[in-house]
């Protein structure tokens, strides 16, 4: 009878502990997580060290779908794309933690024309255009992010960390005018943190950046058709070339822009009596490049350079079963881009080369960003909030001159956008049902552009090339009055006989604008994504 009782309680005892682990792991929140410790969302990868949750690692895959003409000018219409990535926060030992991510992404646009460049950052020197609203096709990518950091407390606190960011990408169009990209861009850091006595924790770190785009020209077979392309200095002020043996859309040769950035951060962590935290974060990044390839026989085109400021606070107020979280960030970058003069010339042995003269400065940028974000959790039970609530506000100026001496464009474009979110997490007998909502506003001011010249043109001077059409199709997207609503339902349960958090979920977005324009490609866009994925 004893050997039965203790059998039974053995029995009942394992149960309960399985049903208190899956429990725990349904309560656990990989975003949730990740925003407990403000050191985890910079660059210095020495904040590692203060992450004090247990291990975590999410993965997921997704297809999304895009329809609408309501696009950026670069962007189609007609979108399909899967994305798969994982990611990690791992404790090795008492003193180290590690971070890893990888991602895939493979994406296929229709109806696209427009740049030759990937875009996956905005702040281009310069723009190679497709002076044609006929020729426009299917564009495929592929993109590879790997990403690993680890931080270690060397001795008391005062720790160091090491971090890489690397992507690998192809790019192509499959109508005439063709053309074939890849893309490599990595980013080094190197930091180190110590505190300040109890209540302050001071950091610091190195940030390298490198990038170079490739993009080779070309048509399928012989033809006669004659292709053209234009060279957008800025505001869609330029000149038209024709495609051939020679210009910026070479054809017998693989044309990089190449962009190299060095900067630093500073990070202050100041806590305010507990559950109060505020760290402030201090950036500076330079930044040149060219485009063309660098040598004696080969042609240099541009070259360009710029500077970069930021500031980021994060404040974090915690309470039993509730948080606060606050973040502001303000950003601003300078660029500069200037064509190169040159002129070709033959050596005693009979080859050519090329001499270079002062260059002319074409394109002066700035865009500056700045945006508040604050986010309430509400009845938090282990590490998932039964309600999250967040309101965003985000203004946006864009200023830009172009020019072709003795003409220039200017733009000045600035932007507002409020978004809100409610997020509801209901523990089910068997899981956990997320609903979220939101929506959104955004409304811009400007004018498209604002012709004038720097002197008097003589009488034999032409205007420079124009693309209107390309023009009013990003001075809607960016400035147009336009609202945005959308919803997430997810379900989360305990994959049977694993210790895998497994959930499924569906995304919804729609953004309409209440303005159009002339050449304008359509005012709704709707994105849908259904998505698989674990927490363990």
């Amino acid at each position: 009878m004893l050997v039965k009782k203790l059998t039974y309680t053995m029995i009942l005892l394992a149960l309960t502990a399985t049903a208190s682990a899956q429990n725990s792991l349904l309560l656990r929140d990989y975003q949730f997580v990740k925003q407990q410790e403000s050191w985890l969302n910079c660059d210095n990868a020495a904040g590692l060290t203060l992450y004090n949750s247990r291990n975590i690692a999410q993965a997921e895959m997704s297809l999304d779908l895009s329809r609408g003409g309501f696009t950026d000018y670069y962007q189609s219409p007609k979108v399909i794309q899967l994305d798969a990535n994982i990611e990690s926060f791992y404790r090795i030992s008492k003193r180290a933690v590690v971070f890893g991510r990888m991602s895939y992404e493979n994406f296929t646009g229709r109806n696209m024309a427009g740049s030759a460049f990937m875009h996956l950052n905005n702040h281009y020197p310069f723009d190679i255009i497709e002076d044609s609203l006929t020729n426009e096709g299917r564009k495929h990518s592929d993109t590879y992010q790997l990403t690993g950091a680890v931080g270690v407390d060397v001795w008391k606190g005062i720790s160091l960390g090491l971090r890489a960011d690397y992507t690998a990408a192809n790019y192509a169009k499959y109508k005439d005018l063709r053309h074939k990209n890849k893309l490599m861009d990595l980013t080094a850091s190197a930091g180190v943190l110590a505190p300040i006595g109890s209540y302050a924790t001071i950091g610091a770190n190195y940030r390298y950046h490198r990038n170079t785009e490739s993009v080779t020209f070309g048509t399928y077979g012989k033809t006669d058709k004659v292709y053209k392309s234009f060279i957008d200095y800025g505001n869609f002020f330029g000149r038209v070339e024709q495609f051939g043996n020679s210009g910026y859309t070479d054809k017998s040769r693989e044309m990089p822009l190449f962009d190299e950035g060095h900067g630093a951060a500073l990070q202050l962590e100041i806590t305010l009596g507990e559950g109060l935290s505020i760290l402030n974060e201090f950036t500076y990044n330079h930044r040149s490049g060219y485009y063309g390839r660098k040598s004696p026989y080969t042609i240099t085109y541009t070259n360009h350079h710029g500077d970069s400021y930021g500031y980021n606070c994060h404040i974090i107020l915690t309470r039993p079963h509730t948080q606060h979280l606050v973040g502001i960030s303000l950003q601003t970058e300078k660029l500069q881009n200037n064509a190169e003069t040159y002129r070709e010339l033959q050596n005693e042995a009979g080859s050519y080369y090329y001499e270079y003269y002062h260059d002319v400065k074409t394109a002066d940028k700035l865009w500056m960003n700045a945006e508040i974000d604050y986010t309430l959790h509400l009845g938090i039970c282990g590490e998932l909030p039964s309600w999250t609530l967040n309101a965003s506000l985000e203004l946006f100026r864009r200023k830009q001159t172009a020019y072709i001496y003795p003409y220039q464009r200017r733009q000045e474009l600035k932007s507002s956008t409020i978004t809100m979110q409610a997020t509801r997490n209901l523990q089910l007998r068997r899981g956990v049902l997320t609903i979220s909502a939101n929506i959104g506003y955004k409304k811009g001011s400007g004018d498209p552009y604002q012709d004038d010249t720097i002197i008097p043109p003589s009488d034999k001077q032409t205007s420079p090339d124009e693309m209107s059409a390309y023009l009013w199709r990003e001075y809607q997207y960016l400035t147009a009055a336009q609202y945005q609503i959308g919803g997430i339902i997810k379900y989360a349960f305990i994959f049977p006989g694993t210790k895998l958090k497994t959930h499924t979920g569906l995304t919804i977005n729609h953004r309409k604008a209440n303005e159009t324009y002339e050449y304008s490609n359509g005012k709704d866009n709707t994105q849908m994504a259904v998505s698989v994925g674990c927490t363990f």
